[in-house]
């Protein structure tokens, strides 16, 4: 993306003569696809979304309910729970393999290495199935708030320019209206494209010394812990 706000795909060569440097893109496409419920036209074009090589899930849920949409079976989104967590280990044994596949996947499980103590460094068998859904979590379409994040990665320019292709090409018309348009140049109706630069203000903490400590407690399905000391009796 130029500063002009012109999508570039084959860039000119570099005064040096060498092709300028790619550095992989993570983008995140926002939408809002529907008013209060997701509507339905709208389902082909997801089912095509989650088939793009570069596609890396979704972002959604319900409000306040967040989760990570990793694929689609029909109308069923299956999903992560981002904010069940677990303690990280301290080493990797089982190395990344080259090949592709599922089934590649599952016999790389089966092969891998046994989790490290959580006390120690110690190659000792670890129970990991708190790592694991017990089962497949999903939610249908029309249950998921029409506020999503469509989540994409092209790690070469190669994928990039796929990308793009494959979005005009079966993405977008799978669907109408498409859940977003695709434009090689800013549309002229549209003001003129000012780069973020960030704000020169300097913040000086002692201007918010007035404010003093926070006494929040229940703010809809947030809680933030007011602690206090216990008084002795």
């Amino acid at each position: 993306m130029e500063k002009n706000g012109q999508i570039e795909r084959h860039r000119s060569l570099a005064p040096s003569g060498e092709v300028p440097e790619w550095r992989p893109l993570l983008l995140m496409i926002p939408l809002r696809l529907g008013l209060t419920s997701m509507n339905n036209c709208y389902l082909p074009a997801i089912q095509k979304f989650f088939e793009l090589p570069q596609c890396v899930g979704i972002i959604g849920g319900k409000p306040n309910l967040a989760h990570y949409f990793i694929g689609i079976a029909g109308s069923k989104l299956f999903y992560l729970d981002p904010h069940y967590c677990r303690p990280k280990t301290s080493k990797v044994f089982a190395e990344k393999s080259q090949d592709s596949g599922a089934d590649q996947v599952f016999s790389d499980l089966e092969d891998a290495e046994p989790l490290p103590s959580q006390t120690s460094d110690v190659y000792t068998k670890m129970d990991d199935s708190t790592y694991h859904c017990q089962m497949m979590q999903w939610m249908e379409f029309e249950s998921i708030d029409p506020s999503l994040a469509l989540a994409l990665f092209c790690e070469t320019r190669e994928d990039f320019e796929s990308l793009c292709e494959e979005l005009q090409k079966t993405t977008l018309p799978s669907s109408t209206p498409p859940m977003f348009e695709f434009l090689e140049k800013r549309p002229k109706y549209l003001p003129k494209f000012e780069p973020y630069t960030g704000v020169s203000l300097k913040i000086e903490m002692k201007e918010f010394d007035d404010i003093g400590a926070a006494n929040v407690k229940i703010d809809d399905d947030f809680e933030v812990l007011d602690v206090k000391e216990e008084e002795e009796d």
